[in-house]
């Protein structure tokens, strides 16, 4: 992410999941890939139990940007409750998602992957925060 400003830390990303016939939100790992092709543990993950961490950042991040008045009404939210979120390629993050982004939580309303060759692959999600 470091081609994007104002990155914000997210904190927390729940999916909905169906036991029986009730179904909850559940926090899902937001731990990120290996990146230097060396996983420990061989799991595919960068985490705890990998040696290699060294004070590594396994910390998410998104850059949050406004929807414009145009777009907002395009897409039927409310000026200022809709945000494109840019994310790293890694992130698992789909659609009907609850992502909590510094205290406050949206729901993903959509999900983009754009890729544009090894270091600028991202992922722009549609983020709609609740209408008061």
């Amino acid at each position: 992410m470091q081609y994007f400003t104002s990155q914000k830390l997210v904190q927390d990303i729940k999916r909905l999941t169906y036991v029986g016939n009730i179904s909850s939100y559940v926090s899902i790992s937001t731990a990120s890939y290996a990146t230097d092709g060396i996983d420990n543990d061989g799991d595919d993950l960068i985490d705890s139990s990998d040696s290699d961490l060294d004070g590594a950042d396994l910390s998410v991040k998104c850059s949050l940007r406004p929807l414009s008045e145009i777009e907002s009404a395009t897409n039927g939210y409310q000026y200022g409750t809709a945000f494109n979120a840019i994310f790293e390629v890694f992130v698992d993050i789909k659609t009907n998602d609850k992502v909590t982004i510094e205290n406050v939580h949206y729901t993903v309303k959509g999900v983009a992957t754009f890729n544009n060759g090894n270091l600028l692959d991202y992922k722009r999600v549609l983020i709609v925060k609740p209408q008061i």
